[in-house]
């Protein structure tokens, strides 16, 4: 029994681990996305400065 609570509290701090792991991915990778879509957001914005000077 006491074998087999370890194993789920470990697997379960596994979990854990791997789902922060992934935050920090995720949150990493949406900035990076953001900062292309804002990136081009600006861009297309400009080019519609343009036409309508």
């Amino acid at each position: 029994i006491i074998v087999l609570l370890t194993a789920i509290i470990g697997s379960l701090s596994l979990m854990q681990y791997l789902g922060y792991l992934l935050q920090k991915l995720d949150s990493f990778h949406m900035h990076f996305v953001g900062s292309k879509v804002h990136i081009a957001v600006r861009r297309s914005l400009h080019k519609t400065e343009r036409l309508r000077d």
